[in-house]
C-alpha cells in the first residue's frame, strides 16, 4: 500500500519464499522502486545499486541475477550462518518501527486492514532509512568485501576486536 498502491500477495504451498516469488518481487517492486529513486535523486540509470541478501537459495537463480544486472543492481550476499551477528540490526530496526507504527496517519478508515498495513509500511520506511541502517550495521562491525562476485558483507574482525577490547578493558588480562 505504498503511495496508495495495492500490495501484491503471492501464496506458496508451504508458506516459504520461492525463487518465482522473489523474481516477481524483484521485477515488479524492487527494480521500479530503484528506477524511481534514481530519477528523484538525479542518479544516473547506470549507477550501480546494491541489494543485501542472505544466502537463501531462492535469491540467486540465473534469471534473478540477470534481471538485477540489467537494472544495474549488485548483490551483496551475507555469509552463511551469520543471523546471530545481525540481531542488533533487527533489534534497532524493529524496535524503531514498532514505536513509529501508531504515530503514522493514512488515508484509510482507522483500524482497517488497509490502515494497519499502510501504517506498518510507513513506519518500516522510516525505521530503515539509509542512515539508520548504516548506524545499525556499524554497531555489528559489518563491512563490504568487493573482491568476490557477488559482493559479500563481512565482519570486520579487527574493528570487532577493537570494540570488544574497549568494552571489556582490563577484564581481558
Amino acid at each position: 500500500l505504498q503511495d496508495g498502491v495495492d500490495c501484491i500477495v503471492l501464496p506458496s504451498d508451504k508458506g516459504y519464499l520461492c525463487s518465482n516469488h522473489f523474481f516477481i518481487w524483484i521485477t515488479r517492486c524492487l527494480i521500479p522502486f530503484i528506477v524511481k529513486q534514481r530519477k528523484e535523486n538525479k542518479i544516473r540509470p547506470t549507477e550501480w545499486g546494491r541489494l543485501l541478501l542472505d544466502d537463501h537459495g531462492a535469491h540467486l537463480t540465473e534469471e534473478i541475477k540477470q534481471a538485477l544486472i540489467k537494472a544495474h543492481i549488485r548483490i551483496i550476499q551475507l555469509p552463511a550462518h551469520t543471523s546471530h551477528c545481525f540481531q542488533p540490526l533487527d533489534l534497532s530496526s524493529f524496535h524503531s518501527m514498532k514505536s513509529k507504527v501508531r504515530k503514522q496517519i493514512t488515508g484509510f478508515a482507522p483500524k482497517t486492514q488497509a490502515d494497519k498495513i499502510q501504517r506498518s509500511v510507513k513506519a518500516l520506511q522510516l525505521a530503515t532509512a539509509p542512515f539508520a541502517n548504516m548506524h545499525a550495521f556499524a554497531k555489528v562491525e559489518i563491512c563490504k568485501d568487493c573482491t568476490k562476485t557477488p559482493h559479500r558483507a563481512i565482519k570486520d574482525e579487527q574493528q570487532l576486536g577493537n570494540q570488544i577490547t574497549k568494552l571489556l578493558g582490563d577484564r581481558m588480562k
